[in-house]
């Protein structure tokens, strides 16, 4: 319930008239009231303002793809001529992105061989001609063998002719990898084997891929398509050698996720809000129903989990829940309001509601009137506009049944089902203005209050649960991250100006994850951040972290220092650590590094 709320306070003789008090609400009488984290007395440690990376910048104007779209749908019905003049128009636009130039070769190839299927040698060969000035960059030696071909059979029909070759270019054979030296303690190459076809896994597009303990779990949800859900999940465990372990399936998707460091634990939600506590050996220890806390699953932001998997954490909206491991509640708090918001609770909120508003609105009215006032506007507005007044305005009648319907909301028992249970309810609100206006010659003053009924929750979209749970860190969509402990007690405040996206505390070092970089902190210190835009996924090693990018890998130690960057050939299909080196498996090979 969104809206503009006006208060007026009255002063007669100096004495202030009655206020709209708040009044507690149930749980609040009974003192079960959850706690509101209070940050007053932490330590404020405010991270830089890192400039946020161009979004537009790769972003083309809709008429673009608008042509792209209608060149595909050509191309996928076989009307090659027509996609092609809709490609060509996209070479008028800068850099256009790799996947045009893919549909363009291929329909430049469709059009040839359709061509000389049909005998058309001397259409084939103005398309070749054609082909080769367009796209001159990435013609193959295949593409020249059969232009040459094509030459050769011209030559038979016509031997006059001056139809000539061309030379193939015999690339140099590209290597599959290269290291990007960055300094002294560049990664050297151990070994590479190549994948058979026979022994290569099925490629998968995991949702999820983290450490378990010593081993990796790697998660993917199965979406019905009949049923327009996901209800199963493959899961696979790899030991630290990359080597397969294990392999299930679980029959609900898994929507959040979350595994602890130090043994073989992990929880998860489904989609159906059910939360589940598993072990990679004994599988599912037990569950909880969600849906007592929230409305849908995208109120449930997060699910933790501490590095010995002994406490369990969720969240709802702005709410944490601590959890032990047979998932009984222990304590929940609430965060504190989006800076300028206040929580308020009181029955009279039901005056400002955007359906009395809309009620007085139609009568005519604004304010609080009485009921003689109510009536008497009713009565006027009824005469006005009833049917038999206007016989020649076709929206009389449905005007009429909303002025009805306005009288009933505002005073009849219609109106008291309409509020029903909004009465005590909580709410945000946010002053804007407060405007004083003395009246001359006389005593009486009032003010004019301004503001605004609206979404003041903080919500929580990052957790990290340290160990035993002796603390914790909730980071909220402020940007805030609150460091605190069991008992409630904010013991730091982090404040990193944008969404948090994960939080993970490794020794002394402290990472805040957001859209586009990575904070790192030691001992309670800004040290650096590393921009991860663009870059890949983040995956942590016992010694720092990587950038996995489609095929490109980088390397950096916990304290944001890059050691290490490779560009591949291939796109990288797995990574993980084996034994102290680094295991890089693309489509076709497997490479095993090390560091000096």
């Amino acid at each position: 319930m969104i809206g503009m709320l006006f208060r007026l306070k009255d002063w007669f003789g100096g004495k202030k008239s009655k206020d709209i008090q708040p009044k507690l609400s149930k749980e609040n009488e009974k003192g079960k009231k959850k706690q509101i984290l209070d940050s007053s007395s932490a330590i404020l440690i405010d991270l830089p303002r890192i400039a946020k990376p161009d979004f537009n910048e790769d972003r083309r104007p809709q008429k673009y793809w608008e042509i792209y779209n209608k060149g595909v749908f050509f191309y996928n019905r076989r009307w090659y001529e027509k996609a092609k003049d809709e490609f060509l128009k996209l070479l008028n636009y800068e850099n256009p992105h790799q996947t045009f130039y893919t549909y363009l070769l291929r329909t430049y190839r469709k059009i040839i061989s359709k061509e000389i299927e049909k005998q058309r040698l001397q259409n084939a060969y103005k398309v070749f001609e054609e082909f080769f000035d367009t796209c001159k960059d990435y013609i193959t030696d295949t593409d020249r063998r059969k232009f040459n071909k094509l030459v050769g059979k011209l030559r038979q029909d016509t031997p006059d002719s001056d139809y000539k070759t061309v030379a193939l270019v015999e690339k140099k054979r590209e290597p599959d990898f290269e290291i990007i030296e960055l300094n002294q303690n560049n990664p050297i190459l151990l070994s590479e084997t190549k994948i058979e076809k026979k022994s290569n896994p099925k490629r998968r597009n995991w949702n999820f891929i983290e450490r378990v303990g010593s081993d990796t779990l790697y998660i993917d949800c199965v979406y019905n398509q009949e049923q327009s859900k996901y209800d199963k999940s493959f899961l696979m465990v790899k030991d630290s050698g990359g080597n397969i372990k294990k392999e299930f399936t679980v029959n609900h998707g898994i929507y959040r996720f979350k595994s602890a460091e130090c043994s073989d634990r992990f929880v998860a939600s489904s989609d159906d809000m059910i939360l589940y506590f598993y072990s990679i050996e004994d599988t599912c220890f037990c569950t909880y129903d969600l849906k007592r806390f929230a409305d849908n699953k995208y109120h449930v932001r997060c699910v933790d989990i501490s590095p010995e998997g002994q406490f369990l954490l969720f969240t709802h909206v702005d709410r944490a829940y601590l959890m032990d491991s047979s998932l009984k509640l222990i304590e929940s708090w609430v965060m504190p309001p989006k800076e300028g918001w206040e929580k308020r609770t009181s029955d009279e909120i039901v005056a400002y509601s955007e359906e009395y508003q809309r009620s007085l609105s139609i009568l005519g009215l604004h304010g609080e009137p009485i009921y003689e006032e109510i009536k008497k506007a009713f009565r006027m507005m009824a005469f006005k506009y009833h049917p038999d007044r206007n016989p020649d305005d076709p929206g009389a009648t449905e005007r009429m049944k909303q002025i009805i319907n306005a009288y009933e909301k505002l005073t009849g028992e219609e109106a008291k089902q309409a509020f029903r249970g909004v009465e005590n309810a909580e709410y945000y609100y946010k002053m804007m203005d407060q405007i004083k206006v003395e009246i001359p010659g006389t005593s009486t003053s009032f003010t004019i209050e301004i503001g605004m009924i609206g979404p003041g929750e903080d919500w929580i979209y990052a957790t990290c649960l340290g160990p035993n749970a002796d603390r914790f860190y909730l980071g909220c969509y402020s940007g805030k991250v609150y460091c605190v402990l069991k008992d409630g007690s904010v013991l730091k405040l982090y404040h990193c100006h944008n969404v948090p996206r994960s939080i993970r505390e490794k020794g002394k070092y402290l990472f805040i994850e957001t859209d586009y970089c990575l904070y790192i902190i030691k001992d309670d210190k800004y040290l650096t951040h590393v921009g991860t835009w663009k870059t890949g996924d983040l995956r942590w090693t016992d010694t720092g972290f990587m950038l996995i990018g489609a095929k490109e890998l980088h390397l950096f130690s916990d304290e944001g220092v890059e050691i290490g960057r490779i560009n591949f050939k291939n796109n990288i299909f797995d990574v993980y650590w084996a034994n102290g080196n680094l295991k890089v498996m693309t489509a076709n090979k497997v490479y095993v590094f090390s560091f000096s």
